[in-house]
């Protein structure tokens, strides 16, 4: 099951969150997250095998002897993102995880449809996301599934979600929310309506109320 073969910190994110936009081959990945060598990075046979095995990825072409790979969402259930989100910090995005699995079945069409995933899940975007860093990626992949809740929250409402950014920004990157803005500004006007169009409406007033409830418990923290 692919829920046992990913792990926090493993290569296995890198190869899939790659590969959802779009379909990609191994050199492509290594190319696009600037890896300097061949030696101990993406070119594992038994890796890349369990991840077919497991379904997380599949093959869908063979060029100059190199296989595309694209990668399987609706792999995604409770229990693959209860064990992702239990491996992450547990202060962070409560509430959040707590609208998505009460409403899951609306939350995971919304991950498997064709714009979200060459949109929110662009290679370019979650490179922003990550700030270049594949460390970063596979040390943090719950934000992979917050991230199209707290995008299309954030379109909604900036304001209310704009402390939960700043919060995300210091447990990833120790600094400002910088690059999390860079990542939100890559989005124009029109693909910001048309997210908002597809997304579940009451997914975003529960979000705005977990922002809030979230926000309150980091502002008790920090009063203790």
């Amino acid at each position: 099951m692919a829920q046992e073969l990913f792990s926090r910190g493993g290569k296995e994110w890198i190869i899939w969150a790659s590969c959802i936009d779009e379909p990609r081959n191994l050199k492509q990945i290594m190319e696009k997250w600037e890896y300097k060598t061949e030696a101990g990075a993406l070119y594992r046979s038994d890796l890349v095998n369990s991840l077919i095995k497991s379904r997380a990825i599949r093959v869908v072409r063979v060029e100059n002897k190199a296989n595309f790979y694209e990668a399987e969402t609706k792999m995604i259930n409770k229990g693959f993102l209860n064990k992702v989100l239990d491996e992450g910090d547990p202060t962070q995005g409560e509430h959040y995880s707590e609208s998505i699995f009460s409403n899951q079945k609306e939350y995971l069409e919304f991950i498997n449809k064709d714009y979200v995933r060459k949109t929110i899940y662009s290679l370019d975007r979650l490179k922003a996301f990550y700030n270049s860093d594949p460390w970063l990626l596979k040390s943090f992949p719950e934000y992979l599934f917050y991230l199209p809740f707290i995008t299309c929250t954030y379109f909604k409402s900036p304001k209310i979600t704009r402390e939960v950014v700043k919060f995300i920004a210091q447990e990833m990157y120790k600094s400002s929310p910088t690059k999390i803005y860079d990542y939100l500004a890559t989005f124009d006007k029109q693909q910001e309506q048309e997210l908002l169009a597809i997304f579940p409406s009451f997914l975003i007033a529960k979000g705005q109320k977990g922002s809030e409830e979230t926000l309150k418990e980091l502002r008790s923290k920090l009063a203790d």
